[in-house]
């Protein structure tokens, strides 16, 4: 029955890899905090661009929690 939004800060390499991942705001319940860190850590970006050129880059990425009745 949990529910929250974590805020996720995201550091992305210039090939789209996860070099790292901060909570910057947490749901307030550790067992949500720890899935989205896992999921966001296997996921691939498009890096940032400065013309043609990748370069590393950082994204705040929010992942939501919801309960839904279908």
């Amino acid at each position: 029955g949990w529910e929250g939004e974590v805020m996720l800060r995201v550091l992305v390499s210039e090939t789209g890899d996860v070099r790292n991942v901060f909570i910057e705001r947490s749901s307030t319940h550790a067992i949500l905090d720890a899935a989205a860190l896992r999921s966001v850590r296997r996921w691939r970006f498009h890096p940032s661009r400065i013309g043609a050129t990748a370069v590393e880059g950082e994204v705040l990425v929010p992942l939501r929690f919801e309960l839904r009745d279908y």
